[in-house]
């Protein structure tokens, strides 16, 4: 074994020995000839065989002579989610994210599985791509939401689920950063969700389809299909123009119009059958605020109108098979607006569709300092800026401590419109603009303050100032001058004052039960409002309507152009033309005093109560929650005087009457209300106060 070794090594000593023997004369040699390069490649090739090398961890190879490994290649797997606000600190909960993914934010399709599970596939991403095809990429990913409009950035979770934002320059770039987690899309404005369709109106329109399978409903259905199909197409009015800002508004005005189509043909199929499709009303005449100046004499104008009703978007059917309406008017004292509890849910899903739109415009906020006692004047300065539309505001009242994350926005709007509504309009609880001849010369910049203000707290707070007259703001919205009669008379039995309210009820409801004074009062109350006739039975309540018009329209009519013409037009177009008589009568639903509301609203005259005390104040806050919309604006009729919320609140007191002189006693003027202690029971409590509210005689326990 030994000398067999020897042998070996005595072969490889001789063979290495000729190597460095041929190495050496090809040094020497210096020839360019090819044959010598390849003489020398063999001899290196040669020598590397039979020498060791150190190799570098980072270089390791397999037995077969490659990395070990999964090598990397140029495709990138991973998961997309986007969320919804801009100033999301955290990771919102699975609820969440699931909701988000319902409305088409979340995880985009293409990652979505057909089955229950929660995740499916991955998104693919090119290491290679830049910046820019990495955001068209996420842009085609949700093809549903307008991120080219709202710009976005990315984000990834870190410990305790908080979010970090990344700034990336490449796609490689975020894989580095990110490494093997989830890529968060934050939008750089928050996005409106659409709304989600309830199962019960899924229901509904699957059987209305069911039903309405006869062949004219079934040719309709054709109709409106290829005509919605039309629309997806794009076939709505090609345009062309090199402006990318022209061509996302007509991309959005497009998509809009296929909204409004799918909704028409929605409506069609939930509320009509073949014997009476709907038809536009031809016959009803909606009268603008030019064709009215123009006219040759408001009385004859009046005299058509009050022949028509105000009809925006809805559709007249046959007289045999009225639509149902979404709103009833309450025949009752204090007139109030309810809500049939079936259309509820559709009126806020239009709404906040509607709103939604509104909340897109928002910009960042700016800071602004205003005093209290000169709110008025503050505003005028703050509203002469066009450029405050469409931002956040940050409100500081100078002299007060506070932060504002929105309380003082909206004490801001609350302080300007209380002021407003005592210098600039008149009324009871649906005020309208007024102010003296002597300051016309103001008027264009009092009330263009008033336009910005009113679509500024709409798109801020959602809502609209209640006592703002809603025949007013529709009349404004819509630019016209005639008005649905039941709106009108609703909005003047809130204008007037209580006596007059009382007294124009009792004509309605029974006018030969009048009394020769109050026939009286009414033929004065007739000619201080311009109506120089003698009222009757057979035509009072068209009588009514034209002196109801001419108060909440006509007259402010001047004033209310000022308005409309301060609104923006990107609001106009996004949100006030969007809505209809019943959204807006909706919006002030909203506003309608509800037990939570109203129990906000009572305090107690001193903070420690006795036993007895306690009781009866638990006895009338159990009431509050119990009685219903059309109870509760007779109960704040009955301790204010008006049926709307108090803005400064309701005090109770205790008295201790009992026997036949036991009875709950209002002081409207101070809005404080006395209730006895000497009930035996919540029953007793609630059986004499309804007693007292519906009674013929119920306010002489006002004082």
């Amino acid at each position: 074994m030994t000398g067999e070794r020897e042998q070996v090594h005595g072969v490889l000593t001789r063979a290495l020995s000729s190597v460095r023997q041929a190495e050496s004369e090809l040094r020497s040699h210096t020839t360019d000839d090819i044959d010598d390069f390849d003489a020398a490649s063999f001899v290196n090739e040669t020598r590397a065989l039979f020498r060791s090398r150190s190799v570098d961890s980072s270089q390791r190879t397999g037995k077969r002579g490659r990395k070990k490994g999964r090598q990397r290649g140029h495709l990138w797997k991973t998961h997309f989610f986007l969320l919804q606000k801009n100033n999301e600190e955290f990771v919102p909960p699975p609820s969440e994210l699931s909701r988000l993914t319902r409305n088409g934010l979340g995880v985009p399709k293409c990652e979505q599985p057909a089955t229950n599970e929660r995740y499916g596939s991955k998104s693919t991403v090119q290491r290679s791509w830049s910046l820019r095809q990495l955001e068209n990429f996420v842009q085609d990913s949700f093809p549903d939401v307008p991120l080219h409009l709202t710009g976005f950035t990315f984000a990834k979770a870190e410990k305790g689920r908080r979010l970090s934002k990344l700034n990336i320059t490449s796609a490689a770039d975020l894989q580095t950063k990110i490494g093997k987690g989830k890529i968060f899309i934050v939008p750089n404005r928050d996005i409106p969700l659409p709304i989600e369709r309830t199962e019960g109106r899924m229901l509904n329109e699957s059987r209305q389809v069911t039903a309405g399978s006869n062949a004219s409903v079934t040719q309709l259905q054709v109709q409106e299909q290829v005509h919605i199909q039309e629309l997806s197409n794009g076939n709505i009015g090609t345009r062309t123009s090199e402006n990318p800002i022209v061509e996302d508004y007509h991309q959005r005005e497009n998509e809009v119009m296929q909204q409004h189509a799918t909704n028409a043909m929605a409506d069609l199929l939930e509320n009509e059958t073949s014997e009476n499709i709907p038809q536009r009303a031809a016959e009803t005449e909606i009268l603008d605020i030019e064709q009215l100046f123009q006219a040759d004499s408001f009385e004859n104008e009046l005299i058509a109108a009050g022949q028509s009703q105000f009809q925006l978007s809805e559709w007249t059917t046959h007289p045999s098979t009225p639509p149902p309406l979404p709103f009833s008017y309450v025949n009752a004292d204090t007139p109030t607006v309810q809500l049939h509890q079936s259309l509820l849910g559709e009126k806020e899903q239009e709404l906040e569709r509607a709103f939604s739109e509104l909340d897109v415009l928002l910009e960042e906020g700016v800071t602004v300092e205003v005093k209290r006692h000169t709110v008025l004047e503050d505003v005028q300065r703050i509203y002469s800026n066009q450029s405050i539309i469409n931002k956040r505001l940050h409100v500081n009242f100078i002299g007060e401590e506070g932060d504002d994350f929105g309380g003082l926005t909206k004490d801001l709007f609350s302080s300007f419109w209380n002021s407003a509504f005592i210098q600039w309009f008149k009324g009871e609880d649906a005020l309208v603009p007024c102010i003296p001849v002597n300051q016309y010369a103001k008027a264009q910049d009092i009330f263009s303050v008033v336009g910005k203000v009113l679509s500024h707290m709409c798109q801020l707070n959602h809502c609209v100032p209640p006592r703002f007259c809603r025949s007013t703001l529709l009349s404004i919205v819509f630019n016209t001058s005639v008005i649905d009669s039941r709106t009108l008379l609703d909005d003047f039995m809130l204008h007037v004052t209580v006596p007059e309210r009382t007294l124009l009820q009792k004509a309605l409801n029974s006018f030969e039960k009048l009394s020769i004074s109050e026939k009286s009062d009414l033929l004065t109350f007739y000619s201080v409002n311009g109506m120089h006739t003698v009222p009757s039975a057979k035509d009072f309540r068209e009588q009514l309507v034209l002196v109801a018009q001419n108060e909440l329209v006509i007259k402010p009519m001047f004033l209310n152009c000022f308005i409309r013409q301060a609104i923006p037009e990107s609001h106009m177009r996004a949100f006030w033309s969007q809505l209809d008589t019943d959204l807006i009568s909706y919006l002030y639903w909203q506003e309608m005093p509800t037990a939570d509301r109203v129990l906000q609203c009572i305090t107690t005259s001193e903070k420690d109560l006795k036993p007895e005390e306690e009781v009866a104040y638990y006895y009338l806050r159990d009431f509050i929650k119990s009685v219903d919309q059309d109870e509760m604006s007779k109960f704040l009729h009955f301790v204010t005087g008006s049926p709307l919320l108090p803005n400064d609140g309701i005090t109770i007191v205790f008295n201790r009457l009992c026997g036949s002189l036991r009875r709950p006693i209002a002081h409207t003027c101070s809005n404080t209300l006395e209730i006895p202690v000497s009930y035996a029971s919540v029953q007793d409590f609630k059986r004499e106060m309804k007693s007292i509210l519906n009674s013929e005689n119920a306010f002489m326990t006002m004082i």
